[in-house]
């Protein structure tokens, strides 16, 4: 009788268990784990994109590549996101989850910005988020992607107006004897560029090695065969203007900050983003937006 009231009890015990197992929702104790070859990839595409860079001034320097229309933000982190580069006046962008993915995007924050700098809207359509800067201030942005199995992707957004290049491959070099570091700037035709008259101002911060630094205005440059200040069109609604700094081997960094003058209606401020604005490291030639 007692072998009995024994194997009874374990009976009663396992039907107890499978029903505790029941009651719990399955989340709570099963945790999925990523499989060697599965990736998590999202679609990021501009939003009504107007521009097409169709020309620069030399070979000495290309555009940032923007495609990065799947980009796969499997192992990110909040210190360590995925990054893609994108124009400053393309001030939309809209994410959504590729078809491989097996989870929808559930939420998208902006991280350590003012509420207002980044207006996000969703899409029950295609489950897409839509990015929209407001202001040419935030000009690097880490976004908290959060899907509907809990897990969380992080996607650092760096946008540009200037493209930075030298006269030199070594600062060291002999020739050539005068050495220039370039912001090359990319402009609205409408908006900021127009006639010469808004006369755009670009400030420069020398770093030396001594870790010392002063500030000056950079120099406009002009081409030999082009008068004016702008020197390459790039469609009707954009131009690109140069700017240059001289530096010899005690500089280590420059930084171009592009500004309007105090007395112009546009509400954009600073043209070439947050802080000292655009940073060039002399001696890698590592531009940092």
């Amino acid at each position: 009788m007692g072998k009995v009231s024994l194997k009874f009890k374990r009976l009663i015990c396992f039907f107890i268990a499978i029903f505790l197992m029941f009651c719990f929702d399955k989340n709570n104790y099963l945790h999925q784990v990523m499989a060697d070859n599965e990736t998590h990839e999202f679609t990021i595409s501009p939003v009504g994109k107007t521009y097409t860079i169709t020309k620069t001034f030399d070979d000495t320097y290309s555009i940032p590549d923007n495609t990065y229309n799947n980009l796969d933000l499997s192992n990110t982190s909040r210190n360590s996101p995925a990054e893609i580069t994108e124009f400053i006046y393309q001030t939309k962008l809209k994410i959504e989850p590729n078809t491989t993915n097996n989870a929808t995007i559930t939420n998208i924050e902006a991280l350590d910005v003012n509420e207002k700098a980044v207006t996000i809207t969703s899409s029950t359509d295609d489950n897409s988020y839509t990015l929209e800067f407001n202001s040419f201030f935030y000009d690097n942005v880490v976004f908290e992607i959060t899907d509907s199995n809990g897990e969380k992707y992080y996607l650092k957004i760096n946008r540009y107006a200037a493209i930075i290049s030298t006269n030199f491959d070594n600062i060291d070099d002999p020739t050539p004897t005068t050495k220039k570091v370039f912001a090359n700037l990319y402009l609205d035709d409408n908006e900021d560029a127009g006639s010469e008259a808004v006369r755009l101002e670009t400030l420069v911060k020398k770093v030396y090695k001594d870790n010392s630094y002063d500030f000056s205005y950079a120099s406009k440059e002009k081409d030999k065969d082009n008068p004016g200040f702008y020197l390459a069109i790039t469609e009707s609604k954009y131009r690109a203007c140069k700017f240059s700094t001289e530096v010899d081997s005690n500089v280590k960094e420059v930084y171009f900050i592009t500004t309007r003058p105090h007395w112009t209606t546009k509400t954009n401020g600073i043209i070439t983003g947050s802080g000292m604005g655009v940073k060039f490291d002399i001696s890698t030639k590592q531009t940092t937006y």
